[in-house]
């Protein structure tokens, strides 16, 4: 995991950026793949979410994951969005790539492989 100094001072935000390493995933996608669409199991996410979950101590339930399709589109989370996305295909938050909430206990998370991501 990779943690910024400059959003460390603030207590209230707990950040993150996860890395390949660790996981259950073998093959191309070996490690700590979280990304439904590619070649892993649905099993393999499923255990990798957990994994990272775990190491975070953040109910996996908390998480919101959006099933991201390159667009402007920008999803305001509430409360209702705790666990979309997370334990099938990315799903609940359609056709999104920007997630905002004013919500506790919520953990907005994107994935990334060819596109920067900005946190805010």
């Amino acid at each position: 995991m990779y943690f910024f100094s400059n959003l460390s001072q603030f207590e209230a935000i707990k950040h993150f950026v996860s890395t390949r390493e660790g996981g259950v995933s073998v093959g191309e996608v070996e490690g700590l793949n979280l990304g439904y669409r590619t070649a892993d199991s649905l099993a393999s996410v499923q255990e990798n979410r957990r994994i990272l979950a775990k190491d975070l101590l953040i109910p996996l339930d908390n998480f919101c994951m959006p099933q991201q399709t390159h667009t402007a589109n920008i999803a305001l989370v509430t409360t209702q969005h705790k666990g979309m996305g997370v334990w099938g295909h990315e799903t609940g938050i359609d056709a999104t790539d920007a997630l905002i909430t004013q919500t506790p206990e919520i953990c907005l998370t994107v994935l990334s492989a060819d596109c920067a991501l900005l946190l805010l």
